[in-house]
């Protein structure tokens, strides 16, 4: 159990694996295709690691792109925008976080995609999202503070 900074423990998404498995089995027994299954297995395995989305990218081979074919998030995170470009845009090897994993094999992160030079439109993107300048600001120093460990 990993200790919350709030109080109590919360199960490490080692000890949260049998149940991904699970879930993540039954949900491709259940659906007849992968993007059937993929709103399942995203929430099962996003829960587990204690993120708020999570997307299923598939490889076009004719177009030799990436792109986005199933994603979850929970209900109160309004990120339909957010969706409707991953869903509408294709990645080629290397661009995009989507690219860089599929061109590299690897796992990545961006720590801060507003000064990585490999994450297009982020801040333009960013910027028009109708919410107000208030929220912009409280999702950024949340983000932030997130990232180095500081009360949010």
């Amino acid at each position: 159990m990993d200790p919350l900074p709030f109080g109590g423990t919360r199960e490490s998404p080692h000890a949260q694996q049998p149940r991904v498995v699970y879930e993540t089995a039954c949900a491709l027994a259940e659906s007849t295709t992968l993007v059937d299954a993929a709103p399942r297995m995203l929430e099962a395995i996003c829960e587990a690691l204690d993120w708020e989305f999570g997307g299923l990218w598939n490889v076009d081979r004719a177009a030799g792109v990436l792109r986005c074919v199933a994603t979850w998030h929970p209900p109160s995170l309004n990120v339909e925008e957010f969706v409707a470009a991953s869903r509408s845009t294709a990645f080629p090897p290397g661009i995009g976080l989507p690219g860089r994993v599929w061109s590299s094999k690897q796992p990545a992160w961006i720590p801060d995609v507003v000064h990585d030079s490999n994450f297009p439109r982020a801040v333009e993107s960013f910027l028009r999202l109708p919410i107000s300048e208030q929220s912009k600001r409280k999702i950024l120093w949340d983000n932030c503070a997130a990232y180095y460990g500081l009360p949010a």
